[in-house]
């Protein structure tokens, strides 16, 4: 077992005043979860020259628990490292970024913490280092709240996770465009350096002066924009009627953690209504709204076949409602990205659905006025699938969040959308990096043989789980950076019942599709 998110996500509930020990886990896998981290710990204070006094007690505690057979109650455990801990004035996890090796061969060294810690007198917090950089896919359960905001940044990855237990957490990104070796060295021994010198540490103080210190690690975040997705909200129903409030609650969090600085596109792929009638158009309104007020980009939205009519046809009124942008793409030039509203309710094939020649020569005609649209990624938005999907095995690192949120060991199958090959000469055409897609009990994902990224949301207005029978709220982030060619995606679920700061249970599955072998063939021919 290596040290990695789901064991940090352990050791921050341990760590939290506020958490029950008798909620932890006692379990075979939770005994040696505890194992690990007290190994861990044990191996940074020795490395760090630690006094015999601070250094025993660890050991005790260690040797004490490996000797216990498995009906032995951890909690008292548990109990004695979160006391160790309250002596400690600030945590330091190595994060390494799966994909940089350079910077992760050195944050992933076991000399790291000694190398930095050697030429200070008094260590008076604690370092822990991830084992190795990440797979390109993982799942974090029942997530502590203090790793949302590292969660959020995914895309910046590597960086050092800094925390008081209990109080103010901070990620520091180390990677910057054309570093060298010394760089990452000069950060490290920056911070450590202040976290050593520093009594009364603040996290946010620490947070300004890095970044004025060091502002080319900073300098992506500009060129990159999130995708917030939303699905089959179903407004209208008397389910969403309920938990539309809460839904909104979800939607404030995320964007919260992105940060005000975040360039944040929030996107629905269909079925936005139960039925395409006049009663709930006053409802949809108000939803409408409460997203463009959220101090963030236009909404976008595409019709889902519960939107329209038995003949595809769109209730004006509705329309009208939801402000329903006009043009076929819009532009995002800082980030050199672009969205593509497609419509696949047309003809009325509303099962599958269905693309013209029409309206992809009308796409390309808006393209082809864009000034320098050569430059620009493409990201589509549409309802329908528009590959076919066969039955999919869940991989091993994902397996938990299917079973918790769905209780389903292979995802759903999907015939692609009527015409679909329209679709594939036009992306075989144009520099497409996603398709965002709803119409599926299920968010899921996959990644096309040219790398282009397949992601489904599942209902935002809610999935009743089989496993734990709580309802689970579906959002999808797709953070993107063309100039570095990094695309993140993390698969949320909200617990319905659990939306209060202090309980709030929250499932990711997390995909890199930067570096993926797995793939699929573009539509069935």
């Amino acid at each position: 077992m290596s040290f990695d998110i789901g064991l940090t996500n352990h050791l921050l509930k341990i760590l939290d005043p506020s958490v029950s020990i008798a909620g932890l886990g006692q379990g075979k896998a939770d005994r040696m979860r505890l194992q690990l981290l007290l190994k861990k710990l044990t191996v940074m204070e020795a490395m760090l020259h630690a006094p015999e006094s601070r250094l025993q007690p660890l050991q005790t505690l260690s040797q004490q628990l490996e000797q216990q057979d498995g009906h032995t109650l951890i909690a008292p455990y548990y109990q004695r490292l979160r006391h160790y801990f309250e002596t400690k004035p600030w945590l330091l996890i190595t994060i390494p970024s799966g994909r940089d090796r350079c910077i992760d061969k050195i944050l992933c060294d076991p000399e790291l913490v000694g190398f930095y810690g050697k030429s200070q007198e008094h260590m008076t917090g604690a370092i822990l280092q991830l084992d190795k950089p990440y797979q390109q896919d993982m799942a974090v359960m029942d997530i502590h709240p203090a790793l949302h905001g590292l969660l959020a940044r995914r895309l910046e990855w590597p960086g050092l996770f800094i925390l008081i237990p209990g109080a103010e957490v901070v990620f520091l990104p180390l990677h910057s465009q054309g570093y060298m070796e010394i760089d990452i060295e000069a950060r490290l021994q920056w911070v450590f350096n202040k976290l050593y010198a520093d009594q009364g540490l603040n996290l946010a103080v620490l947070s300004v002066q890095y970044q004025q210190a060091f502002s080319e690690a900073y300098e992506q975040q500009e060129k990159t924009l999130h995708i917030l997705q939303l699905s089959d909200l179903a407004i209208g129903s008397r389910a969403t009627a309920f938990r539309l409030s809460q839904l909104k609650h979800c939607i404030r969090i995320l964007i919260d953690e992105l940060g005000e600085n975040s360039r944040i596109v929030p996107v629905i792929s269909g079925n936005l209504l139960a039925s395409p009638g006049e009663e709930h158009v006053d409802e949809v309104r108000q939803f409408w709204r409460f997203l463009e007020t959220l101090g963030i980009e236009t909404p976008l939205f595409v019709f889902g076949r519960r939107d329209v009519r038995n003949d595809g046809n769109i209730n004006e009124g509705y329309r009208t409602a939801i402000s329903f942008q006009t043009a076929k793409v819009c532009w995002f030039e800082q980030q050199k990205l672009a969205i593509i509203s497609l419509n696949s309710v047309m003809h009325g094939n509303l099962p599958d659905g269905a693309i013209g020649q029409e309206q992809i020569e009308t796409i390309e005609h808006e393209i082809s006025r864009q000034e320098n649209s050569e430059d620009y990624r493409f990201i589509i938005l549409m309802h329908h699938a528009p590959v076919w999907f066969d039955t999919q095995s869940i991989s091993p690192e994902s397996r938990d969040f299917y079973q918790t949120v769905y209780r389903v060991d292979t995802l759903p199958t999907a015939n692609p959308i009527k015409n679909h090959e329209l679709l594939q000469a036009f992306v075989e055409k144009n520099s497409i990096e996603a398709c965002l897609q709803g119409s599926s009990p299920v968010s899921h994902s996959a990644i096309l043989q040219n790398n282009i990224a397949i992601i489904v949301c599942g209902p935002s207005a809610g999935t009743p789980s089989k496993y734990d029978g709580r309802v689970y709220f579906n959002l999808n982030i797709l953070s993107l950076n063309t100039a570095n060619q990094k695309k993140i995606l993390r698969l949320v679920a909200f617990a319905a019942d659990s939306l209060t700061p202090r309980h709030l249970i929250r499932h990711e599955r997390i995909v890199n599709f930067s570096d993926t072998d797995e793939m699929v063939d573009f539509g069935r021919l």
